[in-house]
């Protein structure tokens, strides 16, 4: 079973004792399969048989967890640790327990692309903190291997992946260009790619981006002119679609806070709340860019590995889905774009007692909100599912 890969992602090793193990906490869906049900069963004696199935419910046509009301796993220890694994091995795991946060999705007959889900903080730091450049390679796995995947076989061009994501990670490594340039040149690139017809073509398209494209984008993307003011009508348009529907949600409210603070605002709701994005602006020019660029300088490893890391389990394969490639690198580009945003609020916010936990604990929030909020991805599908040129979403999103 041939896998392409991050180089980083083979190296990751559960710690859940070290970790924060959200996904045990936090109100998870925690499925077991039938195989795995049926060990629970005839573990003896009885009783401790009794004491681990009593958790578990019958839900549709698998297995569930029922979690306590603090949303944890009933199974999991004061230490942090699966009771289950501690007591019986990992084989007494669930198909979802042993393989999270591996991320596979199937691309050919026996071809598979393999990431990382950032929601665990494990892997988050390994992920935001690798060396770089970042670099792949391919492995086989056994045929055997027990692998949860999403099948993308069936989609337009799934085929063209690899080839893909390849191109589209050494863009976004191009050192030389700014994060904004480099987003902007992936937009251009999958404008062109969606053209590509087979691999031939495809590899054709790739090599001019990497050879002609990308050392020339400064002078490509210089007669565009940035407005600050358009810049955060969208973002606050996207922000306030996002965090005011968290109902309860604390974690969202936080982040959500952070940005109303800097830019003085009402939160959403409050009859006196008025978005004046002119006085914004003003904000923006003497707080918003200065913290931007001390955080870029300061915290450029980890900034750089997550917009490759979302990429490579956002950016492709999953937003393939889209009627066109342009429209969701461009859903990519929007959600990079609103995270790299409150993390400056946040990093603004907090001064000196903001560190880069600070952007692995918010990385790990914003994969699951980008991930699993099914609302927000129908509205980005939404919003770009009918894109055919990116020049006017890059000019409103980047600067250059």
């Amino acid at each position: 079973m041939e896998t392409l890969e991050a180089a980083y992602v083979d190296k990751f090793r559960c710690d859940g004792g070290s970790c924060e193990a959200k996904c045990c906490r936090d109100h998870w869906a925690i499925e077991i399969d039938d195989k795995t049900f049926s060990k629970y069963t005839h573990i003896k004696p009885a009783s401790k048989a009794k004491e681990i199935t009593r958790h578990i419910k019958k839900y549709k046509n698998t297995h569930r967890i029922v979690q306590t009301e603090e949303g944890n796993c009933p199974l999991l220890g004061e230490d942090m640790l699966c009771q289950i694994q501690k007591n019986y091995g990992e084989s007494f795991l669930s198909k979802t327990c042993r393989t999270y946060p591996r991320m596979f999705y199937r691309v050919g007959e026996d071809f598979y692309l393999r990431s990382l889900n950032l929601s665990c903080p494990v892997a988050c730091h390994l992920a935001l903190n690798y060396e770089r450049p970042v670099k792949f390679h391919s492995l086989n796995l056994p045929s055997n291997a027990e692998i949860n995947y999403i099948d993308l076989r069936d989609k337009k061009k799934c085929y063209m992946m690899p080839l893909l994501q390849i191109t589209g990670a050494n863009i976004l490594q191009a050192e030389h260009l700014t994060i904004d340039e480099r987003l902007a040149t992936l937009a251009l690139f999958a404008e062109s790619a969606n053209e590509a017809k087979n691999e031939k073509e495809l590899a054709a398209i790739s090599e001019t981006f990497e050879k002609e494209v990308l050392p020339n984008a400064k002078s490509i993307f210089a007669p565009l002119k940035f407005n600050s003011e358009n810049f955060l009508k969208e973002m606050f348009e996207i922000i306030d679609y996002i965090f005011s529907d968290t109902g309860k949600n604390e974690t969202a409210s936080i982040y959500f806070k952070f940005v109303n603070d800097l830019f003085e605002l009402l939160p959403v709701g409050d009859e006196n709340r008025k978005l004046d994005f002119a006085a914004m602006n003003v904000l923006y020019n003497e707080k918003f860019c200065k913290s931007k660029k001390e955080f870029m300088e300061k915290y450029k490893l980890q900034i750089e590995n997550y917009l490759l890391h979302h990429f490579l389990t956002s950016g492709l394969p999953v937003h393939f889905i889209n009627p066109n490639l342009q429209g969701g690198i461009l859903r990519y580009i929007f959600e990079y774009k609103v995270t790299e945003f409150t993390l400056i609020c946040f990093n603004y916010e907090l001064g000196e007692k903001f560190h880069e936990i600070g952007i692995e604990l918010a990385a790990a929030d914003f994969s699951i909100l980008w991930e699993h909020n099914r609302r927000v991805k129908l509205a980005l599908d939404e919003k770009l599912k009918d894109t055919r040129e990116v020049m006017p979403t890059v000019q409103l999103l980047l600067q250059m």
